[in-house]
């Protein structure tokens, strides 16, 4: 029987509700999203260990609001601007709260239904979810640069999650419904699978997305990976790719429309915008005075990129040359050029020069040993 497991849900949920809140919440429907989890949980538990029939007549309305409130998290994230009539808070609020009216309509008048509105609810919000994050990276605005690309994927992974369960519930529509313990049963293992997912979004969330600390204190340091030094001619076409500010791979046509990226380039150099740690696309986007899907657009169109993954070429750029000027260590370096972690640091620095920061140091050594050898 894994009724205990409910339990520990709940509770992990409501202890993170407090470490949370304890650091600053960045948006109180995590913590709203939280508390529901926590209390589907309870509710799972409490109607498996005493065989509470009275509570399904809860559990169906808590469960429709997971989704809601994942999504509502997700938009949280983004500051796209929409003009649309059903952009206001009061609209947003009442069209979703039409699942929950609809799930409690079922209830009273015909439960038989009610686990294929949970079916609708969950596969409309994955959907739902994939299609906001269509864009890429770039679509959570208000996330740190350094974390939007690993924030992206772990809510394509929730949306994953809730399409899977929406084929759960589906399973029992056909099982009998309500009427199926076994059906019951399974549906409380997949909400508890699901709560459990949340529970390491909201986590990973809350510490990747806010705001960096301001003080340089020591970073937990992982190893540097190892590569194998190239040869000079190698690293004298990084250092011109670099320098160039041009892509790697080769970028596409130029844009028909007005071409910002100039102007873009030019703020970014002059400000030093990449050294900030809590740079954002939202954030950029004020800086630079261009809208941010603007931003976006012509940065993937000029260069096939993302704006975080622009943004880490000038870090990088300005780390090569520290790297080859000074003698910096590595982590004063990386955190002086904008970034935070050690690791996104390492995979970035890979990426574009495709060496290791030491091996890059040590291979720039080399080359000025054989220019000052050289007659």
């Amino acid at each position: 029987m894994a009724v205990p497991i409910h339990y520990f849900v709940s509770l992990f949920c409501l202890l993170l509700i407090a470490n949370i809140w304890k650091h600053g919440a960045r948006s109180r429907l995590f913590l709203v999203l939280l508390a529901v989890c926590a209390l589907q949980a309870l509710l799972v538990g409490l109607r498996s260990s005493f065989a509470l029939t009275e509570l399904k007549w809860i559990q169906p309305v808590t469960a429709t609001l997971i989704p809601i409130l994942a999504y509502l998290s997700l938009l949280t994230l983004s500051q796209q601007s929409n003009h649309h009539k059903f952009a206001a808070p009061a609209n947003i609020f009442f069209l979703h709260s039409i699942p929950v009216a609809l799930v409690l309509i079922s209830l009273l008048l015909s439960p038989k239904y009610v686990d294929a509105l949970l079916f609708a609810s969950y596969f409309f919000y994955g959907c739902l979810i994939f299609w906001k994050t269509r864009s890429g990276a770039d679509s959570l605005t208000i996330v740190r640069l350094e974390a939007a690309g690993y924030t992206l994927w772990v809510w394509r992974i929730i949306a994953i999650m809730l399409l899977l369960l929406a084929l759960v519930d589906l399973v029992i529509a056909f099982d009998g419904g309500l009427q199926s313990e076994g059906a019951s049963l399974v549906l409380a293992t997949a909400s508890s699978t699901l709560m459990i997912l949340i529970l390491a979004i909201a986590l990973s969330i809350s510490s990747n997305t806010g705001p960096a600390p301001s003080t340089k204190a020591s970073m937990a340091t992982s190893s540097t990976i190892d590569m194998s030094h190239k040869d000079t001619e190698d690293q004298r076409i990084i250092v011109a790719q670099i320098n160039s500010q041009g892509p790697l791979d080769s970028p596409k046509e130029p844009p028909a429309e007005e071409d910002l990226m100039p102007r873009i380039e030019e703020q970014i150099l002059r400000q030093k915008l990449y050294r900030d740690p809590n740079l954002n696309l939202a954030k950029l986007a004020r800086k630079l005075g261009i809208p941010p899907r603007k931003v976006s657009q012509q940065v993937n169109q000029a260069t096939e990129l993302n704006v975080s993954q622009y943004i880490n070429r000038f870090r990088i750029k300005e780390a090569c040359e520290r790297l080859k000027d000074t003698d910096q260590r590595v982590t004063e370096i990386m955190l002086e050029v904008g970034f935070f972690t050690k690791s996104n640091f390492n995979r970035e620095f890979l990426r574009i020069t495709r060496m290791s920061p030491s091996a890059w140091r040590a291979s720039q050594q080399e080359i000025t040993k054989t220019e000052r050898a050289d007659p």
